[in-house]
């Protein structure tokens, strides 16, 4: 994979920390910081169907998310190595169904509650 980094930023040894736009032929925008090339900290995402507003620890989302797909669908939450992991709550904007409770390495856990309404 070919990354393309445009960049204004403080070097440290083998480190940089800054505001950056990076952009790949994966088509993926992000703003935020890096350390040693990966993604690090509070940060912003963007692919072909989502943005992520995430905390970012070694190139993977960590913390609290907020997750927008381009469906309109959206997620917010705890997010553990990019997978919803802990608390969270998922909207499904097409059905407007939505699920609030557990989540664990990326799936609902049925420990929470699922609401279905009518449109």
């Amino acid at each position: 994979m070919i990354n393309f980094y445009f960049f204004s930023s403080i070097f440290l040894f083998n480190s940089f920390i800054d505001l950056v736009k990076r952009i790949s032929n994966s088509n993926i925008l992000y703003k935020g910081d890096f350390i040693n090339n990966l993604k690090e900290g509070n940060g912003i995402e963007i692919t072909n169907t989502s943005k992520f507003e995430s905390t970012f620890i070694k190139d993977k989302q960590n913390g609290f998310d907020k997750i927008n797909f381009n469906n309109d669908d959206f997620y917010e939450g705890n997010v553990l190595n990019n997978k919803f992991d802990g608390k969270g709550h998922f909207f499904w904007k097409k059905n407007n169904k939505e699920y609030i409770g557990n989540y664990t390495n990326g799936v609902f856990n049925r420990e929470g509650l699922y609401k279905c309404s009518e449109n």
